[in-house]
């Protein structure tokens, strides 16, 4: 009996591809395009600030030393807050600050004692200096 059964065939058939009329645009192409259209966006969104925007440039312009100055100074205030802030976290951790105390004194009394060792050291962080810098 199981000879007798068949089993259906199936047709395949491939998908037929058609021709479209119009070239396909390339991504660079439409990438391009979106960046002009925002450019041209960005600039008819501002063309209404006209005067004020110029005089807006021209303060910055004149200014330009006392802005940098107050950003400077405002980015050494936040690089203290940083520092107190890690310098805070390594005292919290037992025995670190004694052990760290420990290393200063030893190193102190092996190469800041003797003149010698002295000028050794300024001698070796000159010339570790000067690799870092390309100047050696």
């Amino acid at each position: 009996m199981e000879s007798e059964m068949q089993t259906p065939e199936v047709q395949e058939t491939a998908p037929s591809v058609e021709a479209s009329a119009e070239p396909a645009e390339a991504p660079a192409d439409k990438a391009g395009s979106l960046v002009d259209s925002l450019r041209q966006t960005v600039a008819d969104s501002l063309s209404f600030l006209g005067p004020t925007w110029d005089k807006v440039r021209a303060f910055f312009a004149e200014q330009r030393k006392t802005i940098t100055g107050v950003v400077l100074i405002s980015l050494a205030v936040l690089v203290l807050v940083l520092v107190s802030g890690v310098l805070g976290i390594i005292n919290a951790i037992p025995f670190l600050p004694a052990v760290l105390e420990i290393l200063g004194l030893w190193f102190a009394a092996r190469y800041l004692v003797m003149a010698e060792s002295r000028r050794a050291v300024v001698q070796e962080f000159s010339e570790f200096i000067g690799k870092i810098t390309g100047q050696s």
